[in-house]
């Protein structure tokens, strides 16, 4: 890296580290939803994408001299990639496998998952909003912490995106039918 950009990394107080998993739920949590096929998989992509995320943000205040771009952050937020959607993850798995994930580093501020198709539309929004005030406002209330990346994001777009069978079952059940435009 060249030194001239090297003195602007010092500037940074945020930063988002990004972590790629392949890993995805088996076959037979997917058909059977069973508890013990889920908790199996869920552990072990969600507490080990955590885990990574956790034991370099506590490296990196360890060793703050080790890394020098990033020397001067004060506030870190995680973002696991996941092949496909792994739901609940920024919910309920947070409640379910915090024991096993263990105490976050103090820089660390949030860590949220998304898919592929959510990162994209992430990168979509970010012509609007850089991913890292995207993050800090996921961050900033439990509800927005705890929703699903598409919802968030589609709300940040400003529309949600209306789900057809949904609404049909809607109109069926309460002679209701929502529109694009929430009315």
């Amino acid at each position: 890296m060249p030194e001239t950009r090297s003195g602007n990394f010092h500037k940074l107080r945020d930063t988002t580290l990004i972590e790629c998993k392949s890993s995805q739920l088996s076959i037979s949590a997917k058909a059977y939803a069973e508890g013990k096929f889920l908790r199996k998989d869920a552990e072990k992509i969600f507490v080990k994408s955590n885990r990574q995320i956790y034991d370099f943000v506590d490296y990196i205040e360890k060793h703050p001299d080790e890394i020098p771009e990033l020397k001067g952050i004060t506030d870190i937020f995680g973002l696991i990639i996941c092949y496909v959607p792994l739901y609940y993850a920024n919910s309920i798995y947070r409640i379910m496998f915090g024991k096993e994930i263990g105490a976050k580093p103090s820089k660390l501020v949030d860590c949220q998952f998304a898919c592929i198709s959510e990162f994209e539309d992430i990168l979509g929004v970010a012509a609007k909003v850089s991913i890292i005030d995207l993050l800090k406002r996921k961050a900033k209330s439990v509800d927005s912490r705890a929703a699903e990346m598409g919802q968030f994001i589609e709300k940040i777009a400003g529309r949600p995106k209306l789900n057809r069978l949904l609404c049909a079952k809607t109109k069926d059940l309460l002679g209701w039918y929502p529109s694009e435009d929430g009315d």
